[in-house]
C-alpha cells in the first residue's frame, strides 16, 4: 500500500483505508484497555464506516473493564454496541483494528501473536511507534487533539453522515479528550467539534457528563485527598487499590486543578497492576516524554501519552508479595516520576490538604 504521512489528504487515507477491506470481510474493532470516550467513539466510527462503505460487518470490543461511570453512561444512553473481548472469537474475523492505541503500546488486548495472518488496522491520534508500520493501513500521530476528530475528518470525506447517536459520540470524544477545546487542540478539532454539534444530542451529552456516582467514589476521592503530597509545584498519590483503574487518571485531573500546581501524579493499584496518570499544566513540559524515560527501567510495562497526560502499567514483580511490598514498589514509582520532573532530591514534601482544629 502507498505510505502514508501527515502530508496525505484525508481523501487519500480513506480510500487507502477502504481498499484493504475486502468485500466480505468482518472487522472486531478494538479500543485500547478501560477505554475512554475517545477510543469508544473512534472505533464505533470506524466500524460505521466500514459497513457503510464496504458493507463490512463489525463488532467493538475492549479489555479491561468499563469502569468510569461516564464511560458507562456513554456506552448505555448511545446504545454503542460494546463487547467484552472474552465472549470474542477471533476465528470470526479477517480484519482487526486498533483505534486510539497502537501495536506496541501493550495497553489492548490484540497481542501479535493473536492478530496473526489478518488485516491489520490502526488509526491513533498519539505519536507514531515504529511497530505501528507494519500494519496493512496505519494512520498514526499528527495534529489532532482527539482520534475521534480524525474519524469525523474521515466520515466527512466519505460522504458519511453520522447518526445523532455516533455524532454525540464523537462530539463527547472530542470534547473529553481535548477539554472542551481547552487541551492540545487544533484547527481540526475545533472544525471536527462545530461540524458535529449541529447534529449532537446536547440533553444525553449532559446526562453522560454527570452521572450518578456508586459511593464507592467518594471514599477515594477522600482517599486521595488524604493521601496526596506536594513538592513545590509537583503534587504525588498513592490510592493504593481501586476499584476501577479509571479512577487513577480521573484523580489525577482532579489534583491538577488545585492552585500552584503543574504536575500531577498518581498511582493505583487493580488485579495486579499498577497504574499510573501522569498530569502537566505548563505547555514546556510533556507527560508523554517524561513516562517514556521512566518506562525504560520497567521493561515488562507499557507507556503512552503526548503532552499534557500520560500513563503507564506496570505488572507487580513476582517477589512482590506482600502488601508492604506493594506500596513501596508504588511509591518508587511516584519519586522516580518526581524526581524526572526535575524535582530536587532535599525538597521537603507537605500535606496536600492540612487538617485544621476549627472544622466543623
Amino acid at each position: 500500500m502507498p505510505e502514508l504521512d501527515q502530508q496525505t489528504s484525508i481523501k487519500e487515507r480513506v480510500a487507502t483505508l477502504l481498499s484493504v477491506v475486502k468485500e466480505g470481510d468482518r472487522a472486531l474493532v478494538c479500543t485500547h484497555d478501560n477505554p475512554d470516550p475517545d477510543s469508544i467513539a473512534a472505533a464505533f466510527a470506524l466500524g460505521r464506516l466500514l459497513e457503510q462503505k464496504r458493507g463490512t460487518e463489525f463488532t467493538l470490543t475492549y479489555g479491561g473493564v468499563l469502569g468510569r461511570a461516564e464511560n458507562r453512561e456513554m456506552v448505555r444512553l448511545l446504545k454503542i454496541p460494546l463487547v467484552p473481548f472474552h465472549r470474542i472469537s477471533l476465528d470470526d474475523f479477517q480484519v482487526v483494528a486498533l483505534l486510539d492505541t497502537q501495536p506496541e503500546v501493550g495497553n489492548h488486548v490484540l497481542t501479535a501473536e493473536l492478530v496473526e495472518g489478518k488485516t491489520m488496522i490502526c488509526i491513533d491520534h498519539h505519536y507514531a511507534r515504529p511497530r505501528s508500520g507494519e500494519a496493512e493501513f496505519a494512520d498514526v500521530g499528527g495534529d489532532f487533539g482527539a482520534t475521534s476528530t480524525l474519524l469525523t475528518h474521515y466520515l466527512h470525506e466519505a460522504g458519511v453522515t453520522p447518526s445523532p447517536t455516533l455524532a454525540t459520540a464523537l462530539f463527547y470524544g472530542i470534547k473529553s479528550d481535548t477539554r472542551d477545546l481547552g487541551r492540545e487542540v487544533s484547527e481540526e478539532d475545533v472544525w471536527a467539534y462545530s461540524h458535529l454539534v449541529k447534529i449532537t444530542d446536547m440533553p444525553l451529552v449532559s446526562r453522560i457528563e454527570h452521572p450518578r456516582l456508586p459511593r464507592d467514589y467518594f471514599t477515594v476521592l477522600r482517599k486521595a485527598i488524604d493521601r496526596a503530597t506536594v513538592y513545590e509545584n509537583v503534587v504525588a498519590c498513592d490510592l493504593g487499590n481501586v476499584y476501577v483503574p479509571e479512577l487513577v487518571p480521573e484523580t489525577a485531573d482532579r489534583l491538577l486543578t488545585a492552585q500552584g500546581i503543574r504536575w500531577a501524579m498518581v498511582v493505583g493499584e487493580f488485579e495486579g497492576d499498577i497504574y499510573v496518570s501522569i498530569r502537566v499544566n505548563d505547555r514546556r513540559y510533556s507527560a508523554g516524554k517524561l513516562v517514556g524515560e521512566v518506562i525504560k527501567g520497567y521493561p515488562k510495562g507499557s507507556a503512552g501519552g503526548h503532552g499534557s497526560m500520560a500513563g503507564m502499567r506496570i505488572p507487580h514483580s513476582a517477589r512482590t508479595t506482600t502488601p508492604r511490598g506493594r506500596t513501596r514498589a508504588r511509591q518508587r514509582i511516584l519519586r522516580k516520576l518526581a524526581l524526572a520532573t526535575g524535582l530536587d532530591e532535599a525538597v521537603k514534601p507537605e500535606k496536600f490538604a492540612a487538617q485544621h482544629k476549627d472544622m466543623d
